[in-house]
């Protein structure tokens, strides 16, 4: 999907469901205009992985290729990066 003039400078936060096997696989990928600030969340090795420019956080060792949904929240704002899968596991 693509939402254009949408701008996100301070925080962004993703909110989504999903449901996979697969042990690798790009999940979501948010970017600006001239791609200087990005946002990834992908599963690398059964381990869901949200990058930045700047920083990593990963769900390490915990693997979420099981076949069963998760619900995500991935933020990104001033204070770094955080996780959250299914309204109890936080990664930081």
């Amino acid at each position: 999907m693509q939402w254009p003039n949408v701008n996100a400078y301070d925080e962004i936060q993703l909110n989504l469901r999903f449901k996979t096997s697969s042990t690798p696989g790009l999940i979501a990928y948010i970017t600006d205009e001239d791609q200087t600030s990005t946002l990834s969340l992908s599963m690398v090795n059964g381990t869901l992985v949200l990058r930045s420019k700047t920083a990593e956080v990963t769900s390490h060792p915990t693997q979420y290729n099981d076949g069963l949904w998760h619900v995500v929240t991935a933020t990104y704002d001033r204070n770094g990066l955080q996780l959250d899968v299914d309204d109890y596991e936080m990664f930081k």
